[in-house]
């Protein structure tokens, strides 16, 4: 299934893995989703990440996941035509507070990115829960891809000026020799970088470059680990912001100073643009 479009976004993501951080533009699209199904109640006892494209395929599913549940729900109409079902399970566990949930779906480049949320404690309660969360989304042919781990990206600092902060677009600070010298350049003398452990994380400096309007920014959508073809990724999603009427024509510089937890496989910075209405 997919297996073009697939070999397509391998080949996308995996080309620069020589380099410890590289940088690629990208087209994103930030899709729409409707819930179908979510809960703790289900049929299914195994966790994992399951992507529907036919009914054929689907229905036998929906009986098994249906069937635990208190009572048989009916087939959800889909139209497989041009809608898709995408489904996560947390797997069956005694008790806790466990959930699941698709926060977020992108399209980046050759292929769909599901983000997906788990958070939770198990406890002594002596309850079977397999918490789920089941979505339908528009087709696409393209593969499927669930960014597993969240890389907890924090602003340490942003803002707009008409000074050219950061002459370098997109910075990858992994040691604090370049921490101190990129601050350096940013701030006074007086001013003294925010502390980083480096062995545990790495700084994304991020540049907009000049800018006509103090509306253009940039930040990080999101920084996570994908599994392609068995091979983990890091990706950095940098977001480039454009407001389609500006209110004020200022050039200046936005920028933006984010930790992220240090991953271990090579990081590839992302850019894309948002317009905004």
């Amino acid at each position: 299934m997919f297996r073009s479009a697939f070999a397509a976004a391998s080949a996308l993501l995996l080309s620069a893995s020589l380099a410890s951080a590289t940088t690629m533009a990208a087209n994103f699209l930030d899709m729409p989703f409707t819930t179908l199904d979510k809960g703790n109640e289900t049929g299914i006892v195994e966790g994992g990440y399951h992507v529907f494209t036919s009914e054929a395929d689907f229905f036998p599913f929906w009986e098994e996941h249906s069937a635990g549940q208190d009572f048989l729900r009916a087939i959800p109409a889909i139209d497989w035509e041009s809608e898709m079902v995408l489904a996560v399970f947390l797997g069956a566990y005694y008790g806790g507070t466990g959930d699941i949930e698709i926060t977020q779906i992108d399209l980046l480049g050759a292929a769909v990115f599901a983000h997906v949320d788990r958070r939770g404690e198990l406890s002594a309660r002596p309850v079977l829960d397999n918490p789920f969360h089941i979505v339908v989304m528009d087709r696409w042919e393209m593969p499927v891809l669930f960014p597993d781990l969240d890389l907890s990206p924090v602003t340490l600092e942003s803002g707009w000026s008409q000074d050219n902060v950061l002459p370098d677009l997109n910075i990858v600070v992994e040691n604090r020799a370049t921490w101190n010298r990129v601050w350096a350049e940013t701030h006074a003398d007086d001013v003294e970088a925010p502390e980083v452990d480096f062995e545990q994380h790495m700084v994304l400096a991020l540049s907009s470059g000049m800018v006509p309007t103090p509306g253009h920014g940039i930040r990080l959508a999101w920084a996570e680990v994908v599994e392609i073809r068995g091979l983990p990724v890091a990706l950095a999603m940098v977001e480039n912001v454009v407001p389609t009427r500006p209110a004020i024509m200022i050039p200046g510089y936005a920028w933006q100073f984010v930790r992220i937890d240090r991953p271990a496989v090579p990081l590839h910075v992302n850019e894309f643009t948002q317009s905004l209405q």
